[in-house]
C-alpha cells in the first residue's frame, strides 16, 4: 500500500495553519502558557496507543470489516487476518519505545530509512499494511511526529520554532505550580490529539478520529463561540466539574464492544466482543472506559483421574503482565466466534484438542412492555460446555470479579466482600456480593451461581492486584476454588481498597452429551443522589426488589428462576422481523442492535420521590412508572435532550410506551415556568435566563447538577428562542395520542400545547402564517444557521400546525380549531412558493449560496405527519416524491458512492455545502429518518439501501457498534460516540407496519 504527498495550494495551507493555531490555542488555554512542554516532547508510541488510527478504503481487508451478519445478528470473528490487524495496530504495537525526555537523533532517522523506507509516512503505512504488528517498529512514530511537527511548522515559514520555545518559557515560572494540579491523564491526552493532527497534514490522510480539524471559514465563523468555550472549559476545570460536552478531550472508540450487560434504568457493564468486561455506566450518567483484568471466565477441565488437561481464560484479550500474570491467558483468536443480537450475545469457544465446544449466552432483560424485569439491573450468563470427545470430563467453570469501576478515584470507602446463599421454591442460588462505595454512594456488584444437582459450587477471595496464583493453583490441583492456607469460614470475607471474589461451578460431562453452568452478574445501588440535588432517588427497581442495599440475593435468586422467560419474551418480540424473508438481513441486526442505548445511555429510570406524588394525579404516568432519563450521548452529557428525543423517540413509543409517556409529562411540567437563572451563552455572548415560560426545554438537566428540576443544562445557545423545540413537543403528543390512544393524555397536554404554538406563533415576524428562523443556528443543527424561512422549521412548523388543528378537533376546542386551520393554509402557501425550486425545497430563504443545499432532512415534518398515519396531502405528494428522489440521487448516490447514508447538506453541483461542520456531516439518525419517509411514499428499495449506508459503516467499516455516533465524515472522522438519535430506526418499522396495514385494507 502506498501514498502519495499532499501537495498544499494556498487555500489548504491557509487551513491547515489555522487548525495548527487552533491546536496551539487549546494547549495554553489549558495549561496555563505551559503548552511548550507538550509542543516540543516528542510523542512516543504509548501516548498514541487508544488513538485507534486505522485507514479505510472500503476493500474486504478493511480493518473491521470483520463484522458479519448471521441471521440478523452482528457476527465477530475473533481472528483477524493480518490485513485486519491494522485496525488494532496502535493498541497492540509493542517492544521498546522511545524516551519521551529524547529528540529522535539522526541514527534513529537512519534507521527507519532502512527498514522502512526514506518517507516518514510511508513508515506507517507500511508497517499498518504489513499487519506484522510484532516488527521492532518502536521507532516509527515517534521519528514521524517529531519530523511531522516540525515540518507543520516550517512548513508555512511563520515562525521559528526556537524563539515560540524561548517565548513559553518565560511565563514557566510564574505558572508552574498550576501544572501540578493537571492529572497526567490530561496531557496524554492533548499529546495524543496534537499527534494525530501532525500525522493527518502530514500524510494527507488519517484514520476513523473525534478530532476533526475544521476548515478555515468554518473555523472563522465559530471563532467567537471557539473562544468562550474555551473560557468555559476553564472555568470548569478550576471549578473541578466535568463540561457537559467536551470538545477538546473526545472520547475515542476503542473498535471493541459487544452487547453491553444489564436492564434499563440501573446502571450498565459494557462487554468486549473478545470478552472483556468494560465502560462502566454504574455512576449515574458518567462512564468509565476502563478494562478491568480482574473481571473474567476460567475454564479448567480435568480427566477422569482428576489430573488438569487444560485451563485458560475465555477471552482473547492480551495478558497484562503487572497482576495476575500466573493466569493462563491468550485464548486462540482463530478458535472463538462472537455473535450479538441485543439484548443476548453468544460466544463459541473451540477446544480441539479435546473435542470441546464452550458456548456462553448472555441475556440482559430488556424486554418490551415488560417494566418490571426490564428494570433489573444485570443479567445472566448461560454456558454450555458440549463434550463431543469419547472422554469424560469434569470441566470448571469460574467467574471473578473485582471491586470497583476501573476509576479508584470515585470510592469513597473501602470495599468489601461478603458470601451468600438463597434456596426458595426449589432453586438454590449462592455467590458473593462486593460492596463498594461511589461518591458516597452505596453500590454493590453481586455475583452468583445456580447451584443444581450433580454439581460442587465453590468460592474464594483474592487481591486483583495479585499474581493471581492463589486461583490458578487451586483450580489446577482440584479442578475448584480451594483456600490454599486452609483458613476458616472467614476467609470468605474480605476488606481493602480492591478486593476481588471468585465462584465456581464444576460438573462432571460425560462423553457426547452436553451441561449447563448458569451465572449471574447484578448491581444493586438502590439509592442515588445527584451532586446539586437534596432529593435522595430510589431507582424504579427497588418497588419490586426493596431499598435497603440487600436485595442482591433476591435478584439473583429470581432472576435465575425467569431468565427463560425472558428468552421467550424476547424471542416472541423479534421472531417477526428475524423470520420475515422480505427483510434484508442488516436491517434485521440493526432495528435491535440500536436498542443497546435505551438500557447503555447514561439512563436512569427513578421512582418519583414521595415529596412529588401528592403533587400528581394517579392517572399521571409517573404516578406508577417514575422518572425515566437517558443522556443526549456518552459524550453530551444532558438528559432527555428533547430536539434529539424527537428522533429517538419511537423506540421508546413502539416498546416502552409508558417511559415516553413519562417524558412528555416531565417536559410538560416545564413548559409554564421560569427559571431565574442568569447565565452567559456561548454562541452570541449574551447574558439570559436559563429557562423562559412558554418555551420547551432543551434537556431535562446534567447528572452532575439537579436533573429534572434545574432543566436547560446546554448552554451554547438561548433555547428559548429554537424554532424547532416546541413545534416537536406538539408533535410528540399528537404522535403519541395515535399510538397510545389515550384521550385523558391528550387532554392533559392540551393547555401547554397551546401556550407553546402561541409562543412559536410569535416567530411568524411578518404576520404570513409562516415562521422564520432568525439567522443564528437556532434549532437542532445548532451550527447550521438558518435564515427567513427554513425548509426544516418550515415543514415542522406546518405538521405542528395540521397536528394542533386535529387535537383541536378530537377535544372539541372550535376556537383553536379555527384559529389555526387559518394559519395552515397560510403557512403552507409560503412554504411552497417560497422554497420549492422544481426539484425541491430550498434550505433557507436567505438568497446566499448555501440557501440552495439540499438538505436531506427538508422534509421532517412529512415525516412525522406520516409516522402519525396521517394520509392526507398536507404535503403535495408528487413535490414530496420528486424531493426524495433527488435527496436519494445526490445526497446519497452522490456522496462516498452512495455506501455511507445521506449527507446534511449537498450543493446543487454535487459537491457536498461546507457551509458549517454539521452541513457536511451524515448524521445516523437523520439518515434513518429519511429513509423511513421513502419507505412511506414507495420508495422502499431508496429507503433501504439509504438506511444501509449508515449499517455498513457503522458496523463493519468503522467498528463502532453499540457505540453508533451522532455524526460522521466523509473521511477521517466521527462524531459524538454512542449517540441517542439512531433510535429512530424504529421509525422505519414504524413505515413497514403502516405500508402493510394500508395493503392489507385495500
Amino acid at each position: 500500500m502506498t501514498k502519495n504527498y499532499h501537495f498544499f495550494p494556498v487555500r489548504d495551507c491557509l487551513t491547515q495553519f489555522a487548525s495548527i493555531i487552533f491546536i496551539v490555542i487549546k494547549i495554553i488555554v489549558l495549561y496555563k502558557f505551559n503548552a511548550f512542554c507538550v509542543f516540543f516532547n516528542f510523542i512516543n508510541a504509548d501516548s498514541m496507543k487508544h488513538d485507534g488510527y486505522n485507514t479505510f478504503d472500503g476493500s474486504d481487508d478493511s480493518p473491521l470489516s470483520l463484522h458479519r451478519i448471521l441471521r440478523g445478528r452482528v457476527l465477530f470473528p475473533m481472528e483477524q487476518p493480518e490485513g485486519r490487524r491494522r485496525a488494532m495496530y496502535q493498541r497492540e504495537l509493542e517492544g521498546e519505545q522511545m524516551n519521551n525526555d529524547r529528540k529522535p537523533s539522526a541514527a534513529d532517522a537512519r534507521t527507519a530509512r532502512r527498514h522502512y523506507g526514506t518517507r516518514p509516512e510511508n513508515t506507517v503505512l507500511r508497517s499498518l499494511s504489513s499487519g506484522n504488528i510484532d516488527k521492532p517498529a518502536y521507532n516509527v512514530i515517534p521519528t514521524v511526529v517529531a519530523r511531522s511537527s516540525s515540518l507543520a511548522i516550517r512548513r508555512f515559514g511563520t515562525f521559528q520554532s526556537e524563539s515560540v520555545f524561548l517565548y513559553f518559557a518565560r511565563w514557566r515560572s510564574k505558572v508552574h505550580y498550576y501544572v501540578e494540579l493537571i492529572h497526567n491523564r490530561f496531557l496524554s491526552e492533548v499529546r495524543s490529539c496534537f499527534a494525530a493532527s501532525c500525522l493527518q497534514m502530514y500524510r494527507g490522510t488519517a484514520g476513523r478520529t473525534p478530532n476533526y480539524i475544521p476548515k478555515f471559514k468554518q473555523i472563522l465563523q465559530m471563532l467567537p463561540l471557539i473562544i468562550r468555550y474555551l473560557f468555559y472549559m476553564l472555568l470548569c476545570f478550576l471549578r473541578g466539574r466535568k463540561p457537559i460536552m467536551d470538545f477538546l478531550f473526545t472520547i475515542k472508540s476503542k473498535h471493541m464492544y459487544g452487547v453491553p450487560l444489564g436492564g434499563i434504568g440501573g446502571g450498565t457493564i459494557g462487554r468486549g466482543f473478545k470478552g472483556e468486561f468494560c465502560r462502566y455506566q454504574v455512576i449515574p450518567g458518567m462512564y468509565e472506559y476502563e478494562t478491568v483484568q480482574a473481571n473474567q471466565f476460567i475454564v479448567n477441565i480435568q480427566n477422569v483421574e482428576n489430573i488438569t488437561v487444560y485451563n485458560n481464560v475465555l477471552s482473547c484479550m492480551k495478558q497484562n503482565e503487572k497482576t495476575l500474570y500466573n493466569w493462563k491467558w491468550d485464548f486462540p483468536a482463530n478458535q472463538a466466534k462472537y455473535t450479538g443480537l441485543y439484548p443476548r450475545s453468544w460466544t463459541e469457544y473451540l477446544i480441539p484438542e479435546l473435542d470441546i465446544k464452550i458456548i456462553c449466552k448472555q441475556i440482559s432483560p430488556v424486554i418490551p412492555h415488560n417494566y418490571k424485569d426490564s428494570s433489573i439491573p444485570g443479567g445472566v450468563f448461560i454456558w454450555t460446555v458440549e463434550n463431543n470427545s469419547s472422554e469424560q470430563y469434569f470441566v470448571s467453570l469460574t467467574f471473578t470479579f473485582a471491586s470497583g469501576n476501573g476509576v479508584s478515584s470515585y470510592n469513597t470507602d473501602e470495599a468489601s466482600c461478603e458470601p451468600f446463599s438463597l434456596n426458595e421454591g426449589g432453586t438454590d442460588v449462592s455467590g458473593s456480593l462486593i460492596h463498594n462505595h461511589f461518591k458516597n454512594m452505596q453500590c454493590t456488584y453481586v455475583l452468583g451461581g445456580l447451584i443444581k444437582e450433580g454439581a460442587t459450587f465453590s468460592q474464594l477471595n483474592f487481591d486483583p492486584n495479585s499474581n493471581g496464583m492463589i486461583i490458578s493453583k487451586s483450580l489446577n490441583l482440584f479442578g475448584e476454588l480451594r483456600d490454599m492456607q486452609q483458613l476458616n469460614q472467614n476467609s470468605l470475607y474480605m476488606r481493602g481498597e480492591e478486593v476481588a471474589c471468585a465462584i465456581c461451578i464444576k460438573q462432571c460431562v460425560p462423553p457426547n452429551s452436553s451441561k449447563i453452568y448458569e451465572f449471574g452478574l447484578f448491581i444493586d445501588m438502590p439509592k442515588i443522589k445527584f451532586p446539586k440535588s437534596n432529593i435522595e432517588y430510589l431507582r424504579y427497581y427497588t418497588k419490586f426488589f426493596g431499598e435497603n442495599n440487600k436485595a442482591g440475593p433476591q435478584i439473583m435468586h429470581y432472576s435465575m428462576t425467569n431468565y427463560k422467560n425472558w428468552e421467550r419474551e424476547i424471542e416472541k418480540w423479534q421472531n417477526p422481523i428475524l423470520n420475515d424473508p422480505l427483510l434484508p438481513d442488516w436491517y434485521k441486526s440493526a432495528i435491535f442492535n440500536e436498542v443497546y442505548f435505551i438500557a447503555d445511555g447514561g439512563t436512569v429510570w427513578l421512582e418519583t420521590p414521595k415529596e412529588n406524588l401528592n403533587c400528581i394525579e394517579e392517572t399521571d404516568p409517573r404516578y406508577e412508572y417514575g422518572y425515566f432519563g437517558y443522556l443526549e450521548g456518552h459524550e453530551y452529557r444532558m438528559y432527555n435532550t428533547y430536539d434529539v428525543h424527537f428522533y429517538a423517540s419511537f423506540t421508546l413509543a413502539k416498546l416502552w410506551p409508558k417511559l415516553q409517556a413519562c417524558i412528555q409529562y416531565n417536559f410538560r411540567d416545564t413548559v409554564d415556568s421560569t427559571l431565574n437563572i442568569t447565565r452567559k451563552h456561548l454562541a452570541c455572548g449574551t447574558y439570559g435566563l436559563r429557562k423562559y415560560k412558554y418555551s420547551v426545554p432543551h434537556d431535562l438537566g446534567d447528572p452532575e447538577e439537579d436533573p429534572f428540576n434545574l432543566v436547560n443544562a446546554y448552554l451554547v445557545h438561548d433555547v428559548s428562542e429554537w424554532r424547532d423545540l416546541n413545534l416537536k413537543f406538539v408533535l410528540q403528543c399528537y404522535r403519541d395520542y395515535i399510538l397510545f390512544a389515550d384521550q385523558k393524555y391528550l387532554t392533559d397536554m392540551f393547555p401547554q400545547i397551546k401556550n407553546v404554538m402561541e409562543k412559536s406563533l410569535s416567530m411568524d415576524s411578518d404576520g404570513d402564517g409562516m415562521i422564520e428562523n432568525s439567522g443564528t443556528a437556532d434549532q437542532t443543527f445548532d451550527t447550521w444557521i438558518m435564515t427567513g424561512v427554513s425548509a426544516y422549521c418550515g415543514s415542522l412548523w406546518i405538521a405542528a400546525l395540521y397536528s394542533t388543528v386535529q387535537i383541536a378537533n378530537i377535544l372539541d376546542q372550535r376556537d383553536i380549531y379555527e384559529k389555526y386551520s387559518i394559519v395552515l393554509n397560510k403557512a403552507k402557501e409560503v412554504f411552497n412558493t417560497t422554497l420549492w425550486n422544481g426539484d425541491y425545497y430550498d434550505f433557507d430563504s436567505s438568497g446566499n449560496p448555501h440557501s440552495k443545499s439540499i438538505m436531506a432532512d427538508q422534509l421532517c415534518g412529512a415525516w412525522y405527519l406520516k409516522c402519525c398515519g396521517v394520509t392526507e396531502e398536507v404535503f403535495p405528494l408528487d413535490r414530496v416524491k420528486k424531493a426524495l428522489q433527488i435527496i436519494y440521487n445526490i445526497n446519497v448516490q452522490g456522496f462516498n458512492d452512495g455506501q455511507m447514508g445521506a449527507v446534511n447538506g449537498m450543493m446543487p453541483d454535487g459537491k457536498p455545502d461546507t457551509f458549517s461542520l454539521q452541513s457536511e456531516e451524515v448524521w445516523t439518525g437523520v439518515t434513518y429518518a429519511v429513509s423511513s419517509l421513502m419507505i412511506f411514499y414507495g420508495l422502499r428499495e431508496e429507503g433501504f439501501n439509504t438506511a444501509k449506508g449508515i449499517y455498513d459503516t457503522v458496523y463493519n467499516k468503522i467498528g463502532m457498534a453499540y457505540e453508533t455516533p451522532e455524526a460522521i465524515y466523509s473521511k477521517k472522522a466521527y462524531r459524538s460516540v454512542g449517540y441517542m438519535r439512531p433510535l429512530s430506526i424504529w421509525s422505519i418499522q414504524v413505515a413497514l407496519d403502516n405500508v402493510t396495514k394500508e395493503l392489507l385494507d385495500d
